[in-house]
């Protein structure tokens, strides 16, 4: 996980999300353990998705 590329644009509106989910939760009163794993488990997505975004890329 080095050499990364993106924008301030991307990191904004991810943090935005994460946001947006993590105040989801706390207004359906979610117990804070299970707010972290939702956070995490959004986290691990993104670099699942991401990382199969660049090898899908490289076999073009």
């Amino acid at each position: 996980m080095f050499g990364g590329v993106g924008t301030i644009a991307g990191t904004i509106l991810g943090a935005i999300f994460l946001s947006i989910i993590q105040n989801g939760m706390l207004m359906l009163h979610i117990n804070p353990f299970w707010q972290n794993v939702v956070i995490g488990v959004v986290m691990i997505l993104a670099l699942g998705i991401e990382q199969y975004r660049r090898n899908k890329m490289w076999q073009y």
